[in-house]
Formats: structure tokens, C-alpha cells, sequence
């Protein structure tokens, strides 16, 4: 038998990819497009949320502001409230003329997804002291589609 003696050394350099933010999911330039919030394991309940605030960031900084309440503390009509036992979310329905703008992300970064809520002070407090929680979200990919480029025009 014959003794081999096999040095080697091994060395681990972050590739330039694994740096780099991937999506979580995508939605398709020019269709209609729901985007979520879940409330199920929140400290806070729906009846207690001033304000909710979607905010998309593009790969090219421009940022993209949804508000669930206007100034009469009325719903904007392409925001809804789903709850049940199995589930309690908040949807923002993006129609296809918006998703039709929004910047593609192929070779860029993601949409960058934030939910900004705004909770209710407690009822007793005369100053009615607001609290802010941000809840950052998965990031978004855009696909391109035929029709996003006849709408988009």
C-alpha cells in the first residue's frame, strides 16, 4: 500500500450574486395586480390602524405612495380589508393602467416593498399619542408583457 499525502486548501469568496436582492414575487406589466398585507400574527388589530401606506421603491428611486384613508378618513376604493378565522389581510388592487408604469426590474434591483401603519393612541389619552410601525416587505420583480407597451403608451 502506498501512503499519499494530499494537501489542499479551500477558500470561500462571496460571489457578487448571492449579494445581489432577488425577488419574492412578480407581477406582470399591464395586469391587474394585488398586493397584501397580512394582519394574522400582528400586535395591532385593523379597528386600530390609522393610516396603512403602501410604498414601492423602483430600481430607479422613484417611490410610489398608496394610502389606505384619504383626509375624511374614508377608504380608498382600491384598498380592502378580507378577514376571517383563517386569515386577516389588507389588499391594495393595482389596476393594469399602474401596473403598466411601473419600472421593469430584469438586470435591476426589485421593488422595494414597505407597509408604514399608523396605530391609534389609546382612547383615554387626551394627547391620543400616535404610534408608527414599519413592516418591511418581500421585494417585487416586474415582468414585461405585450400589452403593458399598447396601455403604457
Amino acid at each position: 500500500m502506498r501512503n499519499f499525502r494530499i494537501d489542499t486548501t479551500i477558500g470561500v469568496v462571496p460571489s457578487i450574486a448571492s449579494k445581489r436582492k432577488k425577488a419574492s414575487y412578480f407581477i406582470t406589466r399591464g395586469a391587474t395586480a394585488n398586493i397584501t398585507f397580512d394582519l394574522a400574527f400582528k400586535a395591532y388589530t385593523f379597528d386600530q390602524i390609522e393610516q396603512l401606506t403602501f410604498l414601492l421603491k423602483e430600481p430607479s428611486g422613484k417611490i410610489l405612495k398608496y394610502e389606505m384613508y384619504d383626509e375624511n378618513q374614508e377608504m380608498n376604493p382600491a384598498f380592502s380589508h378580507q378577514f376571517s378565522i383563517n386569515y386577516n389581510y389588507v389588499n391594495l388592487k393595482l389596476e393594469p393602467a399602474q401596473t403598466a408604469t411601473l419600472e421593469l426590474t430584469a438586470g435591476k434591483a426589485p421593488i422595494d416593498f414597505e407597509v408604514i401603519v399608523k396605530i391609534d393612541g389609546d382612547d383615554n389619552d387626551p394627547n391620543r399619542k400616535e404610534y408608527t410601525q414599519i413592516e418591511v416587505q418581500p421585494s417585487i420583480g416586474t415582468i414585461d408583457s405585450i400589452y403593458s407597451q399598447v396601455i403604457g403608451d
